[in-house]
């Protein structure tokens, strides 16, 4: 398996981590997602293929305590590898 991890960083009062969402797309395989709520990780696994190449992508959503997700969220990658 070839996995992708999003870990929310610590923000600190007055602000929290909201969400994570991990995406992966490789191979054979459509784009993958996974969400994470709050502090927990968000991660998603495809086959592993040899010699095919691996696209993850992301994004991290913090908010203040007691309020709405943040309408800006953290965008992650594209990272890509051949594996």
């Amino acid at each position: 398996m070839v996995t992708a991890t999003v870990t929310p960083a610590a923000c600190g009062p007055p602000a929290t981590p909201s969400s994570s969402v991990a995406c992966l797309q490789g191979g054979d395989t459509p784009k993958q997602c996974l969400q994470g709520r709050g502090a927990d990780p968000a991660q998603v696994s495809v086959p592993y293929q040899p010699g095919a190449t691996y696209t993850s992508t992301g994004r991290g959503c913090g908010s203040w305590i007691g309020q709405e997700p943040a309408p800006n969220c953290q965008l992650l990658g594209p990272f890509v590898a051949t594996l």
